[in-house]
């Protein structure tokens, strides 16, 4: 396209007010008033042009962001599931003693008898002796430690970290002191403020 055809399309690109030649009163004069010079149109085709990328610009961006947070998303459904896969198959492991909230768990696999080499049987189960404990006379493979944690969810052991732990444990802190009546909500209560602020 040449220079002569790129001006000539920019200035076709121009939408102008229609005039209407219904006016009863003239108070100036339309020529005036309608007349556009050459300069003015490009001026006009260039604004058009700046505001059509600009446009085009911000759209992109706010769908970058938009595809950001659904993949964001995407995988926090993805690890909620796997999360939720492992907690499910954990509370079927076979265990001979109340699991209590707060305690850390450890999952052991031992060979059950009348297996075969083609069909070997074996089951998952939950001590509270660690391999440590056992010390070399650990019985059977030691599978990982877990944490149960409040909301019935366990947490390998190696995911947990001091502050988090110590955080669990003031949670567990209020919700007892709050339940027993040893601990007041009420606005401006300082005892609940400052529970809340060791929370953080």
């Amino acid at each position: 396209m040449s220079e002569l055809e790129r001006k000539i399309a920019k200035k076709e690109s121009v939408k102008l007010v229609s005039t209407t030649a219904n006016t009863t009163v003239q108070l100036v004069s339309s020529k005036k008033v309608n007349k556009v010079d050459h300069d003015h149109l490009m001026d006009l085709a260039e604004q058009i042009a700046n505001s059509n990328s600009h446009v085009k610009a911000a759209t992109t961006n706010k769908l970058k962001a938009i595809a950001d947070q659904i993949k964001r998303l995407q995988e926090e459904a993805v690890k909620c599931l796997e999360d939720a896969k492992r907690d499910k198959q954990l509370h079927e492991a076979a265990c001979n003693l109340v699991k209590k909230p707060g305690t850390v768990y450890h999952l052991y696999e031992k060979d059950l008898p009348n297996q075969t080499a083609d069909n070997p049987i074996t089951q998952a189960y939950f001590s509270i002796m660690s391999p440590s404990d056992w010390g070399a006379a650990c019985p059977h493979r030691f599978l990982g430690s877990y944490r149960l944690g409040y909301d019935l969810q366990f947490t390998p052991v190696e995911e947990l970290t001091e502050s988090r732990i110590n955080q669990e444990n003031l949670m567990d802190q209020v919700y007892e002191q709050f339940t027993t009546g040893n601990l007041s909500i009420e606005a401006g209560s300082s005892s609940f403020t400052n529970a809340l602020a060791q929370l953080k």
